[in-house]
């Protein structure tokens, strides 16, 4: 099996790291927006359902973020030595 290129891997690396920082952005946005929607709601049930959901986004964010975590710590260790 043939090896994957060293800058290919390189450039994935950064390309997946980038994309899950745009997640993570957009999604603390979306728990934001849904929580202060939940605030200004005038019906209880809405409101929380809203904030039920909002909570959920903010736990994704979390894993989000320990996936990044992750990742930013194997791109360290793996290309530590050209920087």
């Amino acid at each position: 099996m043939r090896e994957p290129k060293f800058e290919s891997v390189r450039e994935m690396m950064l390309a997946m790291m980038s994309t899950t920082l745009t997640q993570i952005v957009a999604t603390n946005a979306r728990a934001d927006e849904l929580v202060q929607a939940a605030h200004e709601s005038a019906d209880p049930s809405l409101a929380a359902a809203m904030q039920d959901h909002g909570r959920r986004y903010r736990i994704e964010v979390l894993e989000l973020q320990g996936r990044l975590a992750t990742l930013s710590g194997d791109y360290t260790r793996r290309f530590h030595a050209e920087i």
